[in-house]
């Protein structure tokens, strides 16, 4: 997941800070999860498929 967390910072310029979230088992429970928790407050997100799932990240924000 450091990795990734890594990769992300790279694509995303330094005052956006990523954060991650959770790793969920489908695509569809990660995509609810950053719908109802994050898009609500106006958080940017991406998600990302990953060896034991989809991760979710917050991108920007505290």
């Amino acid at each position: 997941m450091a990795k990734i967390t890594r990769a992300l910072a790279h694509l995303f310029p330094a005052r956006h800070s990523v954060s991650p979230l959770g790793l969920f088992a489908t695509r569809e429970a990660a995509l609810s999860y950053a719908r109802r928790q994050l898009g609500q407050l106006g958080h940017r997100f991406t998600i990302v498929d990953h060896s034991g799932g989809v991760a979710v990240y917050r991108v920007g924000g505290r």
